[in-house]
């Protein structure tokens, strides 16, 4: 079928190896791992598990040194044993190198409790009387992309404004953040952690108006959800995950009690999730007129199959006949070969868009 298309600035801390580190113990769900290629007798790279946010590796004095911004933890590994310890528990700690007997480490530093960081979120943004009793943030990748995310800011803001800057009986005020970096070119999983990190320690935080990025609400709401004060409420504008409300095909097994460890749900999303899209484009389908399908799907994407599978299983619901299904490259522009060539002639369509960029979706 056719388709319309319609930081405070880092600063080096010494980490001296202690005498008697403790044991770290993997995360419960499929850790990362750290490749340490042992040289002799001949080269071996060998997978050393750790927690989840490893970012800096570096060699010297004997180990493998590891970083963990998530965690807040500096690892040693032993090459020798394959054994991995917490050597260091800094707040957000990035950068390693070694030198000159020691190990480096840059560190962002904890978050102040109860205000959220000039780095990061913009100030407070009040037109009404005194200082605002509470205060919502939005958690947006502003650096990209800025033509969407910033006039979603200017939105927040003049609402705000018509509403006198108040809900109910309650003075709001309003602070921009950004998720994103210029390294990462958009969201940043390190910065959508250590922003939401920050949200659970204010007090004065009501709300959150974000992330727009699904993968950065994925590691979001476990932290607000376990804020010292009760849950946040979060509210994303344009999430379209299944998994961040619902079960998917080929979902783990307790994924999703784990985005709310307090057993309180405090995630809402107005777009309209994964799962429903395949209903949607039958019925775009049906109303066009189309009395046949075919079906593609990126071949890279695993999600993807099970999205032709509902998509086969709507078409039946509606009474429209599949005459063609496969995997395909999501980079030509034209019908693959294999798929046109399975059809009979006149079961071809008579037009075919590729799908755009995977990544381009929230």
């Amino acid at each position: 079928m056719c388709q319309p298309q319609p930081h405070p600035q880092p600063q080096p801390q010494p980490v001296p190896p202690p005498t008697q580190p403790r044991v770290t113990t993997p995360a419960p769900t499929v850790p990362p791992t750290v490749p340490v290629t042992v040289p002799e007798p001949e080269p071996v790279v060998r997978a050393i598990p750790l927690d989840f946010g490893v970012g800096w590796v570096a060699f010297g004095e004997g180990a493998v040194w590891a970083t963990n911004e998530i965690a807040d933890k500096v690892y040693r590994i032993d090459p020798r044993t394959n054994s991995a310890r917490v050597v260091n528990g800094i707040a957000a700690p990035s950068g390693v190198a070694v030198g000159e007997g020691a190990v480096w480490v840059t560190s962002a530093g904890p978050p102040a409790d109860g205000v959220l960081p000039a780095s990061t979120c913009s100030k407070v943004y009040y037109g009404g009387p005194g200082s605002p009793r509470l205060v919502i943030v939005s958690d947006l990748p502003l650096q990209n992309p800025r033509e969407i995310t910033l006039p979603m800011v200017e939105a927040i803001r003049f609402v705000l404004e018509q509403r006198a800057f108040r809900a109910g009986p309650y003075t709001v005020g309003y602070q921009s953040c950004d998720d994103s970096t210029a390294q990462a070119g958009g969201f940043d999983v390190y910065r959508c952690f250590s922003n939401a990190k920050a949200y659970a320690r204010t007090p004065d935080v009501a709300g959150i108006i974000g992330a727009y990025e699904s993968p950065c609400s994925f590691f979001q709401i476990p932290v607000t959800n376990q804020a010292p004060g009760g849950p946040v409420p979060m509210i994303s504008p344009s999430n379209t995950f299944t998994g961040l409300t619902r079960p998917y095909r080929g979902m783990p097994p307790g994924e999703l009690d784990e985005l709310y460890p307090s057993g309180e749900r405090n995630y809402v999303r107005i777009a309209a999730a994964d799962h429903l899209a395949p209903a949607a484009l039958v019925e775009a389908a049906r109303q066009l007129g189309r009395r046949r399908l075919v079906v593609a799907w990126d071949r890279d994407d695993p999600s993807m199959a099970g999205f032709a599978a509902d998509m086969r299983a709507a078409a039946r619901h509606s009474r429209l006949a599949i005459v063609g299904a496969a995997a395909w490259d999501p980079m030509p522009t034209v019908l693959p070969g294999s798929l046109e060539q399975s059809l009979p002639h006149d079961h071809r369509p008579s037009c075919w868009r590729a799908p755009r960029h995977r990544g381009s979706d929230p």
